[in-house]
């Protein structure tokens, strides 16, 4: 690869559909931990997600794998004793599952986890990124999955499901990683509805010179359709650090968009 070295940075988030109409919810992350990545099995409305599961989400995650809290919220239900499972609508009510109400008239739903995996307990105060148990088979389950569903709070643990924003996730290069070439290549995974993204590169760690009505900064800006791009300008030329953060949209009229990625920075 000659003298040029390259880093990569991976987002991994999903379903960027959002219309304001259904009142969308941003500011959630992945229901695992950062440094893993999963596939969407089930998305929105098709499948068995239709109704009151239109919105809901199924992540191809294997048994004994950890989850997290989406968002900060309290504890609000919790089933995590059943060992019953399978591909029938007669296990409907034996999954193991965390209820988390956010404060704000919704809830997330985290289902079929793993028999006794489930490590908070009602009226817990979670945090974003706080496990919470681990996936297993339990419940109406056609194989193993995580079942996460964003929905209206209500008295029940199974309620009707409203769109979800997930914000993207820079994976690499780690906080600090030496820039010492002149070209570094971005890199994340695309996103389904996702038709833009935007990639903010900065020397200063509030972003300052980005104006995200007009979508400009005195810096650089990326706006791509692909899930790749090459940054050009050169980096070792003072001692600054460069901070860099993404956002995807699906670039409708509603202009529904992701929250941005947490920064990393690279230095020269």
């Amino acid at each position: 690869m000659s003298s040029v070295k390259r880093f990569g940075a991976q987002i991994a988030s999903y379903a960027l559909l959002a219309a304001l109409s259904h009142g969308v919810a941003d500011g959630h992350e992945l229901p695992y931990p950062v440094g893993t990545v999963y596939a969407v099995t089930q998305g929105n409305n098709t499948g068995s997600h239709t109704g009151i599961e239109a919105w809901a989400y199924d992540f191809g995650i294997g048994v004994g794998q950890p989850i997290v809290a989406s968002d900060s919220g309290t504890v609000k239900l919790v089933m995590k004793t059943s060992s019953q499972y399978g591909c029938s609508s007669s296990y409907a009510n034996d999954g193991n599952y965390v209820v988390v109400d956010h404060g704000n008239g919704q809830s997330s739903l985290y289902l079929h986890l793993k028999q006794n995996s489930v490590v908070v307990v009602k009226g817990d105060n979670v945090v974003k990124g706080q496990k919470i148990g681990e996936v297993g088979n339990s419940g109406w389950i056609c194989g193993t999955h995580l079942h996460y569903q964003l929905f209206k709070s209500c008295t029940s643990w199974y309620c009707q499901s409203v769109p979800v924003l997930f914000a993207p996730r820079l994976r690499s290069p780690a906080q600090g990683t030496k820039a010492t070439s002149t070209s570094v290549k971005f890199v994340w995974e695309s996103i389904p509805y996702a038709t833009v993204y935007r990639l903010v590169v900065s020397q200063y760690a509030d972003f300052r010179g980005y104006n995200d009505t007009s979508r400009t900064c005195d810096g650089t800006c990326f706006t791509t359709t692909t899930s790749s791009t090459t940054y050009t300008k050169t980096l070792n030329n003072a001692n600054f650090k460069y901070y860099v953060r993404i956002r995807s949209s699906d670039d409708t009229g509603a202009r529904s968009v992701s929250p941005w990625s947490n920064a990393w920075f690279l230095t020269p």
